[in-house]
Order: C-alpha cells, then sequence, then structure tokens
C-alpha cells in the first residue's frame, strides 16, 4: 500500500508500507513473479513499469494489482475476465491426473475445497489482508 499524506489540494506519494501481513506480500510477489512469465495483461503491466522504475517496484505494483484482481473477483463472484480457457482446461486435467491417484474424484476434491471454506467460516479464520 503506497503512503499518501494529502492537505487540500496538495498530494504527496510515497514508498510501499509495510502494513499488512509480510507472509500474504511474500505470497502475492511470488504469484506476481510467475503471473509475468505468461502473455496477457499482468506481464504487459509489469513490462512497462519495469522499463520505467526497474524490476523490484514494478514486480511489487503487479502483485498489488493481483490482489485488486482478485478480491474484485471474490467481491463480484464472477469470473475473470481474462481467463485463458487452454491453460484452465490444461490445470484441471492435471488436476484429475493427481486425484486419480489417491483414489479421489474431481467432485470429492471440490467437496473437501468446500468443507474447508465452511470450516473456516464457522471458526471465523479471516485473512486480514490491509
Amino acid at each position: 500500500m503506497p503512503s499518501v499524506h494529502q492537505s487540500g489540494k496538495t498530494r504527496y506519494t510515497g514508498n510501499i508500507t509495510k502494513e499488512g501481513r509480510a507472509t500474504l506480500r511474500w505470497i502475492l510477489v511470488q504469484c506476481a513473479q510467475r503471473a509475468i512469465q505468461s502473455k496477457g495483461k499482468l506481464r504487459a503491466f509489469y513490462l512497462g513499469l519495469k522499463e520505467k522504475k526497474g524490476h523490484k517496484i514494478a514486480i511489487v505494483a503487479t502483485a498489488r494489482k493481483l490482489l485488486h484482481i482478485i478480491w474484485a473477483v471474490l467481491v463480484r463472484q464472477e469470473e475473470y475476465r481474462d481467463l485463458r480457457k487452454d491453460l484452465l482446461e490444461r490445470k484441471l486435467k492435471k488436476m484429475q491426473k493427481q486425484a486419480a491417484e489417491y483414489d479421489a474424484s474431481m467432485d470429492e476434491l471440490f467437496s473437501m475445497i468446500e468443507n474447508l471454506e465452511e470450516f473456516s467460516d464457522e471458526h471465523s479464520l479471516i485473512i486480514h489482508i490491509f
């Protein structure tokens, strides 16, 4: 989160602050590192910013943009606009293959995920992002 100091019409923006969970920030940066390896809007955003500001600033900005995307998808409960269907199908096939190794079907895996979500709701395990 960039720091902002504002008085009237004057606005001063500073460096990113260290607020929030350090582990979550690290995870988001790692996800951003992976996301920029594939074609797409996140990669284009990163490359454009990297030319101006350098890798470190660009990757943190990309991680923050990724967090905004995640938040929007969760709040609006809709599919990611830039979803690549070919990658999704490949990942689902890989998950099915891995599930077969454990004698579990995709339906069982999805029900396990739902049970985890219910468990976290029941026990108020909320990750505080900001």
